[in-house]
C-alpha cells in the first residue's frame, strides 16, 4: 500500500519513470493542454470583451487558488469578512455550493441570523461557512451565476460588499481585489493546469 501511494505521489509530482509511468501520463498531458487552451481562449474573451464581466456594486474581493486541492480559502473567507464587520461593512460571502443538491440554484444559505439549508442541500463549505460566521451575522449565497448571487446579496440581503469564495476561474463578476490562496509546500502544484 505505501508503494502505490508513493507510485502515485510520484505521478502527480511529474517524475513518472518508464514506460508505465509515461502511459498513465499521457492522457493527463492531453487534458491539461486542452485545459489550458479552453482557458486561454476564454480569458481573452473576457479582455476582448466578446463576453461580458458585471460589477456587483459594491467592492467584491475574490479568493481563489490556481491549483487544484485545499489551500486555505474558507479560513481566508471567514478572515476577510471579520475584517469587513470590523470596518463597519456589511460582507456576504458568494459561493457556487459544489456538491449539493440545490447546486446551480441561486439560494441563500444562510441570512446572517439564521442557517436555512443542510450540508447535502448546498455543500460543505458554504455551511461549514454559514455556521461559524452566523454569530458575526455574514450571510452566504450559492449559485452557479455569481453575478446573480451577488445581485442577490445586494439587493435583498443588503451587502455592502461581496466575499466570492473560490472564484478565480468566474470571470464573469468583476472583481476589486483577487487574493490567491497557495499551498506553501507546494505553491504552484506541479506547474501545470491540472495535476499529475
Amino acid at each position: 500500500m505505501i508503494n502505490l501511494h508513493f507510485r502515485v505521489k510520484e505521478l502527480l509530482g511529474r517524475r513518472a519513470k518508464g514506460k508505465f509511468g509515461a502511459l498513465l501520463l499521457a492522457p493527463v498531458t492531453l487534458l491539461s493542454g486542452i485545459y489550458a487552451l479552453i482557458q486561454y481562449v476564454r480569458r481573452n474573451l473576457y479582455r476582448r470583451g466578446f463576453l461580458k464581466s458585471s460589477h456587483a456594486g459594491v467592492p467584491t474581493v475574490c479568493v481563489g487558488n490556481i491549483t487544484l486541492g485545499g489551500t486555505g480559502k474558507t479560513p481566508c473567507v471567514e478572515t476577510i469578512c471579520r475584517l469587513f464587520i470590523r470596518m463597519g461593512k456589511k460582507p456576504v460571502i458568494i459561493a457556487r455550493g459544489y456538491g449539493g443538491s440545490l447546486e446551480g440554484d441561486v439560494v441563500v444559505v444562510s441570512d446572517g441570523k439564521e442557517i436555512m439549508c443542510s450540508a447535502a442541500e448546498v455543500g460543505d463549505e458554504p455551511l461549514l461557512l454559514s455556521e461559524r460566521l452566523l454569530e458575526i451575522g455574514v450571510p452566504v449565497v450559492i449559485g452557479a451565476k455569481r453575478i446573480d448571487a451577488a445581485r442577490l446579496a445586494v439587493g435583498k440581503l443588503g451587502a455592502e460588499a461581496i466575499v466570492m469564495d473560490d472564484g478565480f476561474q468566474h470571470l464573469a463578476i468583476k472583481r476589486d481585489l483577487n487574493i490567491v490562496v497557495i499551498d506553501a509546500s507546494r505553491p504552484f502544484g506541479n506547474y501545470l493546469c491540472l495535476p499529475r
